[in-house]
């Protein structure tokens, strides 16, 4: 398994982020469309981490979020960990806003998670925590240029 390091990226024109490999100095180009992406704010992960990365995207664009919604799960998941919330319950709370996650919760068992099922959970509020800006920033910038 590889240990190369895999950054959060935001292509513009396909309105959608994703895991890639960029190397230092370098810009990466969109996988679907070929143009430019942008490296988003975040954390770093693995090539193991892009399959999860993609499914909370696809629940994320399954459910557009209206301005006010994404700032309300922002804030839910804005430093999970170095508050020390359950990660499951503050997902719990965006499932609401965004019923396509459900995945990340397979029993929605409200006890405190072994150690390696909150490590995924904390990475998963991260991805997600990322998403949901980036998508946010992005509709925020189409609806300047529209009006």
């Amino acid at each position: 398994m590889s240990t190369a390091q895999y950054l959060p990226v935001w292509c513009a024109a396909c309105a959608r982020a994703t895991l890639q490999q960029v190397p230092p100095g370098n810009v990466s180009n969109c996988r679907s469309c070929g143009i430019p992406t942008s490296v988003l704010p975040g954390q770093t992960y693995l090539e193991s981490d892009s399959a999860l990365f993609e499914r909370i995207q696809v629940a994320v664009l399954a459910t557009p979020l209206g301005r006010r919604t994404a700032e309300q799960v922002e804030k839910q998941l804005r430093d999970v960990a170095i508050r020390g919330d359950a990660p499951e319950l503050v997902l719990l709370h965006v499932l609401d806003h965004l019923p396509g996650l459900h995945f990340l919760l397979p029993a929605l068992q409200l006890q405190p998670s072994p150690a390696l099922e909150r490590a995924l959970l904390l990475r998963a509020t991260g991805m997600l925590l990322t998403i949901v800006v980036a998508g946010a920033k992005h509709a925020q910038t189409c609806s300047a240029r529209a009006g």
